[in-house]
């Protein structure tokens, strides 16, 4: 028997019964067809339970060494955006004599200002912002919080 090029196959429910065809199901049909479930995020205010808010944690480098968490923290309110915590970092292996040419902030904001925080608008000439990398435990103690300010959050 000779191929028969795709587009000619007689793939009628009686041709594969007869044929002893076997249908092949897409796998990943399945899955993609599951990730296109309907998501819904609340957004009501009076109800007696509370959800927790999803969070952008970002880190904002290249700031002027006298820039503090207030300065950063008052900008960002002025501009609307709610802030949950943010940091002073100080790279590992800084000796206090010397003044860094810049600092770095990490800094927690509702998931809801995160496209406002990467406007590049909202910053100074020269800062960079992007997304806070959790490290090991290890290379953790490398970047550790100078002070903080803000709110109790304590997973931010």
């Amino acid at each position: 028997m000779l191929p028969v090029p795709v587009g000619e196959l007689d793939t009628t429910e009686a041709a594969v019964e007869t044929n002893n065809f076997t249908v092949v199901r897409n796998k990943k049909r399945d899955k993609r067809a599951q990730k296109n479930m309907k998501f819904v995020v609340g957004g009501s205010t009076d109800i007696k339970f509370q959800g927790v808010a999803k969070k952008t944690i970002v880190f904002v480098n290249r700031l002027d060494p006298s820039t503090t968490t207030d300065i950063v923290q008052d900008h960002l309110a002025a501009n609307g955006i709610k802030v949950l915590s943010c940091f002073k970092i100080t790279p590992k292996g800084l000796e206090d004599s010397k003044t860094p040419r810049f600092i770095g902030m990490r800094l927690c904001v509702p998931f809801s200002y995160t496209d406002a925080v990467y406007s590049p608008e909202m910053w100074p000439d020269g800062v960079t912002v992007r997304p806070w990398v959790f490290k090991s435990v290890t290379d953790e103690q490398q970047l550790q919080p100078e002070n903080s300010s803000g709110s109790n959050e304590e997973n931010c």
